[in-house]
């Protein structure tokens, strides 16, 4: 019985240190798996554009020559940069991402570069609200006020932690390459939720 609950253990740890398909950038850091090219029409159809899941499970965007974020779609099933709206008329308190019929279906777990304000998130416990958009931020002129308008779909987002997501805010250097790494991942649902932290309890090896 003990010899098999070790075998077990041994094969978990095995897995959980296998290598597979990872995105690094410019200087070889690991930003975590490939799982995909990404449609991108924020310059120009098509362009080289991946798709990647962060050591703690969050998916983001990102252009393979220089690192800027690819689009704002948290689906990846529109390219349009999306604004961000809020229910006040100053962009003030809870900020929202809009979709119309692209939020179906979709919940949190996401990272993306804003309009103005820097990079957000969508907490994984997000999903798929009605909310009146009061707001909304603009590329040119910031802030906008936008009363009147009906209630729209639309996901709870906040300002990116890098701590949560495992996405960093500062620039993230090209040319991106495609390569073999072990990605960390976070085996615990409980107070083991840091992924470092999850496979040394696994007993799992964390190579760079």
């Amino acid at each position: 019985m003990r010899k098999t609950l070790a075998t077990c253990l041994l094969g978990v740890a095995f897995a959980c240190a296998a290598e597979s398909p990872a995105v690094l950038d410019a200087n070889g850091n690991l930003l975590g798996s490939y799982v995909g090219e990404a449609v991108d029409c924020g310059l120009g159809c098509p362009d080289s554009s991946v798709r990647i899941v962060s050591s703690t499970g969050y998916v983001f965007g990102l252009r393979m020559g220089d690192g800027t974020f690819a689009f704002a779609t948290a689906s990846f099933a529109s390219p349009v940069a999306t604004q961000i709206f809020y229910e006040t008329e100053n962009c003030s308190g809870q900020a929202y991402y809009p979709g119309g019929t692209a939020l179906t279906g979709l919940t949190g777990g996401f990272v993306f570069q804003g309009r103005v304000g820097g990079r957000f998130y969508s907490p994984k416990s997000a999903i798929s609200e009605t909310r009146i958009r009061a707001s909304y931020t603009d590329d040119m002129s910031g802030c906008q006020d936008d009363p009147g308008n009906p209630q729209v779909p639309a996901i709870q987002i906040l300002p990116n932690d890098p701590g949560v997501t495992g996405v960093p805010n500062g620039p993230i250097p090209g040319p991106l390459t495609i390569g073999q790494a072990v990605v960390p991942r976070a085996m615990f649902r409980d107070s083991f939720e840091n992924s470092q932290a999850a496979l040394a309890k696994s007993g799992a090896t964390v190579t760079a």
